[in-house]
């Protein structure tokens, strides 16, 4: 009979050409098993090393743009320093007005028409910003945040091990298979 499972007639001895599995069957099985483990180990690398990464993310995010602040306050101070340098001398009442506005300083025994501090006036000098870090993919704080919360964290790794087990438990070839003589005979 084509394409059916036979085994030995009763009481009688199993030749050794059907002892074997067939290697399609073996092939299937090893396919299976590697991808069930694939799939558990998969699983358990993205609980364990997504949250620990969206932090590192956040924490470089953080610190550039830091530097990029601190950055742009040097500039700031070079460019008050250059602008104190070329009025010291030149003009003391550009120097007095700068005074009054930049620091907020008001002379007692004079009378200020326009009081720029209270209007909220911007700074006299204006350099250029620096360009800004971007942030962290949004996609990773997301996820991240979803594998900190304790359910969510213990039912994947539930899943993980109960993968793994499915890998190591059922895909291996059986030597019982092979034994009781089961074979697909063409």
């Amino acid at each position: 009979m084509k394409g059916q499972f036979t085994g030995p007639a009763p009481g009688k001895k199993l030749d050794p050409v059907s002892q074997t599995a067939p290697a399609w069957s073996v092939a299937c099985r090893c396919v299976a098993f590697v991808t069930s483990i694939v799939i558990a180990m998969g699983i358990f690398a993205t609980v364990t090393l997504i949250p620990p990464y969206a932090d590192l993310l956040i924490a470089e995010y953080d610190r550039d743009l830091l530097r990029t602040q601190i950055s742009d306050m040097e500039a700031l101070i070079v460019a008050n320093d250059r602008l104190i340098a070329a009025t010291r001398d030149a003009n003391p009442v550009l120097t007095r007005r700068l005074a009054m506005r930049e620091l907020g300083i008001k002379p007692d025994n004079e009378i200020v028409t326009c009081d720029t501090t209270r209007l909220g006036a911007t700074t006299l000098l204006r350099v250029p910003a620096h360009r800004r870090p971007h942030s962290p993919p949004e996609w990773v704080i997301s996820v991240a945040a979803k594998l900190r919360r304790a359910n969510i964290r213990r039912g994947l790794l539930v899943l993980s091990a109960a993968a793994l087990v499915a890998g190591l438990l059922m895909f291996p070839v059986r030597k019982e298979q092979s034994r009781q003589g089961l074979s697909v005979r063409a």
